[in-house]
């Protein structure tokens, strides 16, 4: 039998509906899409139990703050359940600090696999905790700004709240 996985959600005001899944005791998704039926449709994707409730609201307005007002490193208990090698670029990503930025080339080095530009973007297209894990700060070569799992734009909101800007925009 499935597990019942535990769902919260709430609007942000120009950003669109947060939606956080966690089991228990641990966070194991965050998505943002622009309307709620979107983001139920994203989320019964990879969860066929959910049980929407307000004991997890703490863990949404810590992910709020958290895009508002962005810090390292986030202190919230989560879990990441993905290949090895996604495993590998998610924690490489966990090592950029706030307000850097490094390439898909950059990760593929630093994890010992520099032929694998296009599966790091592939991972980071996976990542199921993007605000958690800063995916948004893995650019293209030359300055491209590369894909987003939740879209361009907010990857471009992201950059921009941390003091990114100019030659990316």
């Amino acid at each position: 039998m499935d597990n019942l996985f535990h769902c919260y959600t709430t609007k942000i005001p120009s950003w669109g509906y947060l939606g956080i899944v966690s089991d228990e005791t641990t966070l194991l998704r965050v998505d943002i899409q622009a309307s709620r039926e979107d983001l139920f449709f994203s989320l019964s994707k990879r969860y066929s139990f959910l049980n929407h409730t307000n004991r997890f609201k703490y863990l949404a307005e810590s992910i709020i703050e958290l895009i508002h007002n962005p810090v390292d490193p986030v202190n919230l208990k989560y879990r990441l359940e993905g290949t090895a090698f996604q495993q590998k670029v998610w924690r490489a990503i966990s090592r950029i600090p706030l307000g850097s930025l490094k390439t898909y080339q950059e990760i593929a080095n630093e994890i010992g696999h520099n032929k694998a530009v296009r599966a790091v973007g592939s991972a980071c297209g996976a990542n199921p905790l993007p605000f958690i894990i800063p995916c948004h700060r893995v650019v293209g070569s030359g300055g491209r700004l590369g894909g987003f799992g939740l879209g361009t734009e907010l990857k471009k909101k992201l950059l921009r709240q941390e003091g990114i800007t100019g030659f990316l925009f």
